[in-house]
């Protein structure tokens, strides 16, 4: 599948729940994103993704992989993007990653203005 390029910011959502994943595209989409919506990292590595501007929203607890090992592997394969994890409760261990990774956290319950103001601060 291959997905054109926006003049638009594109935001990626990885999110296996539907309804949250839903949630987001039509939040988001209200704030101007074009938002492509993927139920699981391996829906995202599938996609042949548009260059810049593109900015990623990944759960942590995905089946499969988790939104840590897709990032890394998206990193490795086409170099990094600016990215969101969101997670519950996140532990010490993920925020080290995180950190090292320059991927910022955002914990659930998800809190729409948060979202989006750390997406603007993106560009």
């Amino acid at each position: 599948m291959h997905i054109s390029p926006s003049l638009r910011p594109t935001v990626v959502v990885v999110e296996d729940d539907v309804g949250l994943l839903a949630s987001i595209e039509y939040a988001l989409e209200a704030e101007g994103f074009l938002v492509i919506g993927c139920r699981g990292g391996e829906d995202l590595l599938d996609l042949n993704l548009p260059t810049r501007p593109l900015y990623l929203v990944v759960d942590y607890h995905l089946g499969g992989m988790n939104g840590a090992q897709l990032i890394d592997t998206l990193a490795m394969r086409d170099g990094p993007r600016p990215t969101i994890m969101i997670t519950t409760a996140p532990s010490k261990a993920l925020m080290t990653w995180a950190k090292s990774a320059d991927v910022q956290v955002v914990a659930k319950p998800l809190l729409h203005n948060l979202l989006v103001s750390t997406l603007q601060g993106f560009g």
